[in-house]
């Protein structure tokens, strides 16, 4: 009974200890914590979001619950929507994903081999979301619930009840690379002049990558035309990255 007793009492410290992060903190301020980027996204688009793994543990793996705002949705199953992060060993982590019964997705990663991750501070999961087109430009939160960092064996872990960043709905269309408020030739040239190097902007260089390959190119032009054309496939988009999660 005493050993069931003090099991309980340790249960609850550690549960007391937890702390829950909101939007208006500074999680990158954090030496140990996973939070998702913020960003800023396009109704009726995809996006694809960055889980980030900032930790002075020499971590080996995480897990955390995924709960996106009302109007968003994982683009498909979570195993075909979650994918590693550039700081993950490919051939030495297990990334899983599975649906919970209040709605949240779980994300786990570990190593069998106990290996550690290539940085301290990475991407340690893109997560393909869909935005409802009805959704209304606004700031929406999103939240890692139940977050923990472990190290070899589980010898230390990090938890944090609750992490809140904040993602950005724009209101603008994918395609209007120049932001004019329509698809057409001169978003074709807006691409032309980002591959050439003519413009630097961020925002609209973020806004030319329209196929969401990751890079400024031919592709963009493609998908341009085949918006004007009306024979685009279902709408994409990366998020625009914000920097700082706090607001």
């Amino acid at each position: 009974m005493k050993s069931k007793l003090r099991l309980l009492a340790c249960l609850l410290c550690c549960l007391l200890a937890c702390p829950s992060l909101k939007a208006t903190d500074n999680v990158t301020s954090l030496p140990n914590v996973v939070y998702v980027q913020g960003a800023t996204l396009q109704a009726g688009s995809e996006a694809v979001l960055t889980a980030v793994l900032k930790n002075n543990l020499s971590a080996v793996g995480f897990q955390f619950d995924l709960c996106l705002p009302a109007g968003f949705t994982l683009s498909g199953s979570p195993s075909s929507s979650v994918a590693p992060g550039s700081i993950v060993s490919g051939n030495k982590h297990i990334v899983s994903a599975a649906s919970r019964k209040d709605g949240s997705c779980r994300v786990l990663c570990y190593s069998l081999q106990n290996t550690g991750f290539t940085s301290s501070n990475g991407s340690a999961a893109e997560i393909r979301v869909k935005v409802g087109s009805t959704v209304a430009a606004g700031s929406y939160p999103v939240v890692l619930k139940n977050v923990e960092i472990t190290t070899a064996g589980g010898l230390k872990v990090e938890r944090l009840k609750t992490v809140t960043t904040t993602l950005v709905v724009d209101g603008s269309v994918r395609g209007d690379v120049n932001g004019d408020g329509e698809v057409g030739i001169g978003d074709i040239v807006a691409v032309t002049n980002v591959m050439a190097g003519i413009t630097t902007d961020a925002a609209i260089v973020a806004r030319a990558d329209v196929n969401v390959d990751g890079e400024v190119g031919i592709g963009d032009i493609v998908a341009i035309t085949n918006i004007m054309a009306g024979t685009s496939p279902a709408r994409e988009h990366r998020a625009n990255k914000v920097s700082n999660p706090k607001h």
